[in-house]
């Protein structure tokens, strides 16, 4: 319904190892800015829900990435304000997504990438504590024992923008990633969390940085079938291997992967 040059496809994509996908839904946002204006007009971006059969009952994960806007080439982007209040809308489209599929004996997961400062407490970040508190889910990053809380714990480069504003490499902006060890085949390159002074970040000093992306875990409830804890997050960068003496950028993503582990257990 939105025309011929819209993409197919939201970035979104789930994968289960051992546990079944017993049932899936999504939709595609209503509200995706201006097609004059933003890139992510033309792409649909939405909601993603799979629900995983585990020993101890069903468990929810639903992933989204929200609207950020601009990206056309020679167009300004949106400001601050107008971004606001797409994600808003957005955000507001998943609560209702989530009160359509969420079974009350479940617990539910909420993750992804919100295009919100999570370091802007009074602006960025308080609309998704605000609209998440709706449905009793809890940023799981705000844990006691959790190393970052608002004030660091970059998950992002910010290769948006000119030139000038682009950071190539996590440690530039106070992500210290640990070495990666060469016996092992798969890149596990992780921050350097646990290491006083090194993996926490400053606080974010220019607009749009900070942590863009969270895991949210709904609250125990009395309906609930099982207990659900969370390690401790970890961040996890991606090196890029190649070849290509071409290749600008050092990173497969210029988002790290948030890393944890989910303790499910019977009550």
């Amino acid at each position: 319904a939105s025309g011929a040059w819209t993409i197919i496809g939201s970035g979104l994509l789930f994968l289960a190892r051992k546990w079944p996908i017993v049932r899936q839904a999504s939709i595609v946002y209503a509200e995706r800015g201006n097609k004059q204006r933003d890139s992510d007009a033309w792409a649909n971006k939405g909601i993603l829900l799979n629900v995983l059969r585990l020993a101890t009952g069903d468990l929810e994960i639903f992933q989204t990435h929200t609207f950020y806007g601009g990206g056309l080439p020679n167009l300004s982007g949106p400001s601050s304000h107008e971004r606001r209040a797409v994600i808003q809308k957005e955000l507001d489209e998943l609560v209702a997504f989530y009160h359509l599929h969420h079974n009350v004996k479940n617990v539910a997961i909420i993750t992804g990438d919100f295009n919100l400062n999570g370091a802007d407490v009074t602006g960025d970040y308080s609309h998704i504590e605000r609209t998440f508190a709706k449905i009793n889910m809890r940023d799981a990053w705000m844990y006691p024992g959790q190393l970052h809380r608002n004030d660091g714990g970059y998950t992002c480069r910010y290769t948006d923008g000119s030139d000038s504003e682009n950071e190539k490499d996590f440690s530039n902006v106070g992500a210290v990633l640990a070495e990666q060890d060469p016996a092992l085949s798969m890149l596990t390159t992780y921050c350097k969390d646990d290491v006083p002074g090194k993996g926490y970040a400053p606080p974010p000093t220019r607009e749009g940085t900070g942590r863009m992306d969270y895991i949210f875990v709904e609250n125990p409830t009395p309906e609930h079938a099982y207990h659900l804890d969370v390690s401790r997050i970890l961040r996890r960068s991606f090196p890029q291997k190649t070849d290509d003496g071409g290749e600008q950028e050092l990173f497969l993503s210029d988002h790290m992967g948030l890393d944890c582990t989910l303790f499910l257990s019977p009550l």
